[in-house]
């Protein structure tokens, strides 16, 4: 599979990570953002994961007489392996990642040829390939004939409004007209003042929450695990019937997945009669935001846990707390 750019030939070679590992992470250093270091994210994505994958793909320049001595990687694209219940059978599913070509060789046809290539790949071995291309690579991935499932939506709720409130006056107050602005003003001139006020919309906003907090208790206790145990293998045995689609959720996965060394934990949702687990979110505390990295459960215990979560994070002195998701519409709903 060759394409032309100027005296350079192009070709897409697919080959065993260990045995690319050193211009891989050289590309992925170059070209993308990768917190941890590129050596880490090796490790993590071909080594460490559940189901590790067994070929990479690069993108690989030859000069005009196609000479070896010349060849070099330029580019690289990879496939992260997940498990998915669909209906009642699991499937596994081709995750594209890592899409990166040096910037020299970022024309149309390279890119295209790399993304072709790892299609091809993907969907001889998996029931679907999916990705999440960024602004620049959208065009890439259309023309290699992937269609969008939707956009992801980043759903946000302020727990402390007083961290905005110098936000709102610095943004929004000047659009106020003058009577109101007067007034506003006088009350920003009064930090206490401010500050009362700012605690009122807080305890407002989470009255509005309560009655659920309180039917919740009923059945259920929040708990805070670390690490996630045995009973989230027995809750997914339990639950995923529930679903359509559904990606795996067992322990190992979300060990790997979400490691409690990045600062993750899980809000466990917990039965007062026999301990068993309902539901859960991960939790990862950034800047004050309490970002839920990931929610699953029973699909009747979710609005409990939402409701049961909300006061947590704000005793636990989180800013706001936000998610970011595409899926099934109740749980958009259920955010909402």
């Amino acid at each position: 599979m060759t394409a032309r750019r100027a005296a350079v030939r192009y070709a897409v070679v697919a080959a065993a990570p260990a045995e690319v590992a050193a211009p891989l992470q050289r590309i992925w250093d170059t070209n993308l953002t990768i917190a941890g270091g590129v050596a880490d994210k090796f490790r993590w994505l071909y080594q460490d994961a559940p189901d590790p994958s067994d070929v990479v793909f690069m993108l690989e320049a030859h000069g005009a007489d196609g000479t070896d001595a010349e060849a070099r990687f330029v580019g690289t694209a990879g496939i992260g392996v997940r498990r998915f219940q669909v209906l009642d059978r699991e499937v596994t599913i081709a995750l594209l990642a890592d899409l990166a070509v040096d910037h020299e060789h970022r024309s149309l046809l390279p890119a295209l040829e790399l993304v072709r290539r790892v299609k091809t790949h993907a969907l001889g071995s998996h029931a679907l390939a999916y990705g999440f291309p960024n602004r620049n690579a959208i065009g890439v991935f259309k023309r290699a004939g992937y269609q969008p499932l939707g956009t992801i939506t980043r759903h946000a709720r302020v727990l402390r409004h007083g961290a905005y409130l110098q936000k709102l006056q610095d943004h929004d107050v000047p659009q106020l007209p003058p009577a109101i602005k007067r007034v506003v003003d006088r009350v920003f001139a009064i930090p206490a003042l401010a500050r009362a006020g700012a605690a009122a919309i807080d305890a407002a906003r989470l009255a509005r929450g309560a009655p659920g907090a309180v039917r919740a208790t009923r059945h259920h206790r929040l708990e805070w695990l670390a690490v996630p145990d045995d009973r989230v293998d027995a809750l997914w045995e339990r639950a995923r019937g529930e679903y359509q689609i559904v990606g795996r959720r067992c322990a190992a996965f979300l060990r790997w997945r979400f490691p409690a060394a990045a600062g993750n934990r899980l809000a466990a949702l917990i039965r007062r009669d026999d301990r068993s687990l309902d539901a859960y979110a991960v939790v990862q505390h950034e800047a004050g935001t309490a970002h839920l990295r990931d929610l699953f459960g029973h699909t009747a215990a979710l609005g409990p846990l939402l409701d049961r979560l909300i006061p947590a994070l704000y005793r636990q002195g989180a800013t706001s707390a936000s998610i970011r998701y595409l899926g099934a519409t109740h749980i958009v709903d259920l955010l909402a």
